[in-house]
């Protein structure tokens, strides 16, 4: 048995795997923490990252087993040999056992430095995730921002234009907010924009994006349906919000809260600032004419309906 032959590439080849292993996990959380920076991508993006780390995590482990297994047949190799050998060559004996044991606790670093490795990448992938899901969560309201919000926005238009997936567009604005700021105070305002994100989260379908647009703005992006349909939500919406109580902060007292709402749907010719527009002037149009109404933009012209 040529003993050189099976040390020799043995070592070169675990070598070579750690190192790959390195590059790889490297390239995989550089890549994650810069797509983290990049203001255009989408959440599409951070599945596939933890997807990407999930493999790596995984074939990680694989390697850590098969390290470990590849340690046992050393250490049969090394008794094989303690029996094989004796009188003048008891010195080759030795040398040999000696050459083996330091592969056999090369191994074992190897498989401690995986561990290690591997324990940092679940941090490094569990930091990423909640890194993604901060910079694109309202600290306030627990909805989307206005950053996942354009993220949301200018997906959906691109998956238009390419597969003509259609979908609307309502914005949202409480009524006389001011007003309940300077009555009860902000504390009750942050309430409100609290239970009402509650509530629109409520009324829509699990596939639609609620967010909070600003101030005492809410946009919700209703995926896959048609006009009649973005309506009918959208109407059962602001009822919704109409028919509720919402209680101020440890006082028995109610508030009654009603929601303005401008509504439009995708055009074939739309980009993301022409279909904002629409539904921003369909929402002025709600407010200038009374408030607790839903107005919207049809491709024909602009519609009113009253609902109070």
């Amino acid at each position: 048995m040529d003993f050189s032959e099976i040390l020799s590439p043995t070592v070169a080849f675990w070598s070579l795997m750690n190192v790959v292993v390195g590059i790889v996990a490297g390239f995989v959380i550089g890549r994650s923490y810069t797509l983290l920076k990049e203001p255009a991508r989408l959440k599409e993006d951070r599945k596939r990252t933890l997807s990407a780390l999930t493999k790596l995590l995984e074939s990680t482990e694989q390697f850590n087993f098969d390290v470990g297994s590849h340690n046992v047949e050393l250490n049969s190799v090394r008794q094989s040999v303690s029996k094989q050998f004796s009188g003048e060559l008891d010195c080759a004996q030795k040398v040999l056992i000696e050459q083996i044991s330091a592969v056999v606790e090369a191994n074992r670093k190897m498989e401690n430095d995986l561990l290690i490795t591997q324990y940092q990448l679940e941090e490094q992938a569990q930091e990423i995730d909640r890194s993604r899901r901060e910079a694109r969560t309202d600290e306030l309201s627990g909805l989307e921002n206005r950053k996942a919000f354009d993220e949301r926005l200018e997906y959906l238009i691109t998956r238009f234009h390419a597969k003509n997936i259609p979908f609307g567009l309502l914005l949202c604005d409480v009524d006389h907010f001011k007003r309940i700021n300077d009555t009860f105070g902000h504390q009750a305002g942050d309430g409100v924009v609290k239970s009402i994100g509650n509530v629109l989260v409520d009324c829509v379908r699990p596939k639609d994006h609620v967010a909070r647009y600003g101030g005492d703005e809410f946009s919700i992006l209703l995926d896959g349906v048609d006009f009649e349909s973005a309506r009918d939500i959208a109407g059962r919406t602001r009822e919704q919000v109409e028919n509720i109580t919402f209680s101020l902060d440890g006082e028995n007292a109610g508030l009654a809260v009603t929601l303005s709402m401008g509504l439009t749907v995708v055009h074939s010719d739309d980009s993301v600032d022409s279909i904002i527009s629409r539904a921003d002037k369909a929402l002025y149009r709600s407010k200038k004419f009374g408030r607790n109404q839903l107005h919207w933009w049809t491709a024909e012209n602009e519609l009113q309906r009253n609902l109070d």
